[in-house]
């Protein structure tokens, strides 16, 4: 079973583009200590990735789920939390799978 933030929600989109300095400080507003952030990689954060590591590996992939939850992290500021919670409900809503935030992967070894 594997977890991961979806490559192609808003969050890991602007973590990739932004510096490991840029997420200290914004962390450090939501009182996470720096020694807890590490610098950005991803490597099978797409459903594509997903299978070809599967497949490179002799597994198959049984079920796959995205998730979108509250953005508690941008609860920092009023707004951003407001927008955040909109598009939240809006992807929930319309059932726009592959924006959402995290990605649940159910991976099984081919017989």
């Amino acid at each position: 079973i594997g977890k991961t933030p979806n490559f192609y929600h808003y969050v890991p989109i602007i973590a990739h583009l932004t510096p490991l300095s840029f997420h200290k400080f914004i962390m450090g507003l939501r009182g996470t200590p720096a020694l807890d952030l590490f610098p950005t990689t991803y490597l099978v954060n797409t459903e594509a990735d997903q299978k070809r590591l599967a497949k490179d590996s002799g597994f198959e992939i049984v079920e796959m789920e995205y998730i979108e939850a509250r953005p508690e992290y941008l609860r920092f500021f009023f707004l951003t939390y407001i927008v955040g919670i909109i598009y939240e409900r809006l992807v929930n809503l319309l059932g726009i799978k592959k924006m959402k935030v995290v990605m649940f992967t159910v991976f099984r070894k081919k017989a």
